[in-house]
């Protein structure tokens, strides 16, 4: 939070010493977007009166601290760039609506490409990118973004994610601070509300919104030694419609995350847990589950909690809730509803240092589970 905090006692001490008080400037419809925002000075509010709507094929480069408010921007038809892109720290862009043109190119871009910490971007709407409606991420060589606020956006039928957030340089330029509030996607191809990768820390996130994307949240790295995430906060998850609700396409540790008040009706995959060590997921309810796939699955992640679970409505035959390679396992609150149709309850394979008998199971209610409530697998010999 170093950044952020330093970013905020510039900003007061401007205001207090008249210092960084910019213009407010109206911005002229039939003026070219780039050159009126590229030609302000520091500070200045950039705002449109709601009546104009930019068509932009170039990059609209943000090098100041600026606020921008009110605009529309369509991206040009075959070009493949971002409409913003933040080079600055202290930029404000709100109150907007950006088009993309997913359908007239092949190669992928982000709406808004943010470089640099100290941001706010909130109250917008983004549609039809070929990429991502917002990605933050450092520049390879440049500085680590530490601090920024998104809230309040809104996308329809990006190729990508609403929200993409990452690091660069395999992870040594990092990405961290960052609060999320309030994101709805909707149709998104391949992705879905938000995505964090390759070594974040320190995200905070309230209330996102899924419905008929790939997932809600999602996790990936790229298995680098530095591509750890740790410290992600996510409260309140809603998924309708979706492949899955939760999704960690992951290969190494990830440390320290936190996921509560999940809601996820009619997917394919409740949530996919894979190498959360420390984690904790509290308050699922899973209704109307997919066909034939195991719903909730923790798998390779280390002293995870799991707590407050209720399957609601109607299910597969398949498996509720599996758990592998994990040890030290904390399970408790797991019920089925009686409209379920599960096979099997709970499966748990047993590992070398968590066998079943010694596990942290509580408070558990499979009993309408058709063929088994609990199902264990031992842990095979070695050389077996």
């Amino acid at each position: 939070m170093v950044g952020l905090r330093v970013w905020v006692l510039v900003l007061v001490g401007c205001i207090f010493f008249e210092g960084c008080l910019g213009r407010t400037i109206v911005l002229t419809c039939g003026n070219d977007l780039k050159n009126q925002v590229e030609s302000a000075k520091r500070f200045d509010v950039l705002v449109s009166n709601g009546a104009c709507k930019w068509t932009v094929g170039q990059v609209i480069r943000i090098a100041i601290p600026l606020t921008i408010k009110g605009v529309h921007v369509t991206l040009t038809p075959g070009v493949v760039i971002p409409v913003f892109a933040i080079f600055s720290a202290g930029v404000t862009i709100s109150d907007f609506t950006i088009i993309g043109n997913r359908n007239s190119v092949t190669k992928a871009e982000s709406l808004i490409k943010v470089h640099k910490g100290g941001f706010v971007i909130e109250n917008g709407i983004l549609k039809a990118s070929s990429s991502h409606g917002v990605r933050i991420a450092p520049i390879a060589g440049g500085d680590k973004i530490d601090g920024g606020i998104i809230r309040d956006l809104v996308g329809y039928r990006n190729m990508g994610n609403l929200l993409f957030i990452s690091t660069t340089n395999e992870g040594r330029i990092t990405t961290k601070n960052i609060l999320v509030e309030n994101l709805r996607a909707y149709d998104s191809k391949f992705k879905g509300a938000l995505e964090v990768s390759n070594g974040v820390q320190d995200i905070f996130v309230q209330t996102i919104y899924a419905e008929r994307c790939v997932f809600a949240f999602g996790m990936h790295d790229q298995g680098g030694k530095m591509h750890n995430i740790r410290r992600l906060f996510l409260n309140n998850v809603v998924a309708r419609n979706c492949g899955f609700g939760i999704q960690s396409r992951t290969s190494i540790p990830h440390f320290d995350i936190s996921i509560s008040g999940v809601i996820i009706e009619n997917c394919r995959v409740a949530l996919q847990i894979n190498n959360l060590n420390w984690g904790r997921l509290y308050d699922v309810r899973v209704i109307d589950a997919g066909i034939g796939r195991t719903q909730i699955a923790v798998l390779n992640s280390d002293n995870m909690t799991v707590r407050d679970v209720a399957f609601i409505g109607t299910s597969s035959n398949g498996n509720a809730v599996l758990i592998k390679n994990s040890s030290s396992v904390r399970v408790s609150g797991i019920t089925l509803g009686e409209r379920t149709s599960f096979g099997i309850g709970m499966t748990f394979f047993e590992t070398i240092k968590s066998k079943f008998l010694s596990a942290d199971i509580s408070e558990i209610n499979l009993r309408a589970a058709k063929v088994e409530e609990i199902k264990i697998v031992p842990v095979r010999p070695t050389g077996a």
